[in-house]
């Protein structure tokens, strides 16, 4: 009910006015298409849900693939430059590449507080969606 705090307002045909809008709401069948989409959204946020899970996983397989542990190939130790100089070389690459390792594990650690923050988001989005008086 709206009230009259405003004598410059025109209540009555405010009143009347959303009174109209809301019954063409009704006959158009908005209103009903707008409670099917929000089921469908709510099918979505449980798919959201799987495939954030999903990256959590692929966010492990990264850190494990980001960390050097390069074995010296066979046939490094069979040149004439031997073992030591394969070690030497892979310590060369190490270094260089530690940058980008580093930044690497940085935006991985970056995506999965992102990756937590959205699923938590996400999860307390369906439980208001449920109850919506909480």
């Amino acid at each position: 009910m709206l009230r009259p705090n405003n004598p410059a307002l025109d209540l009555a045909s405010l009143s009347e006015r959303l009174s109209t809008v809301a019954a063409e709401l009704r006959a158009s069948g908005a209103v009903e298409k707008r409670r099917n989409e929000r089921s469908s959204e709510d099918a979505s946020l449980r798919g959201l849900l799987v495939r954030l899970q999903g990256v959590d996983a692929l966010l492990d397989r990264v850190e494990e693939l980001n960390q050097f542990q390069a074995p010296i190939p066979r046939l490094a130790q069979r040149l004439p430059f031997g073992k030591k100089a394969a070690q030497f070389l892979l310590r060369a690459f190490n270094h260089l590449l530690r940058e980008q390792r580093d930044l690497n594990a940085a935006q991985a650690r970056a995506l999965r507080e992102l990756t937590a923050v959205t699923l938590a988001l996400t999860k307390r989005l369906i439980e208001l969606e449920r109850d919506p008086d909480r």
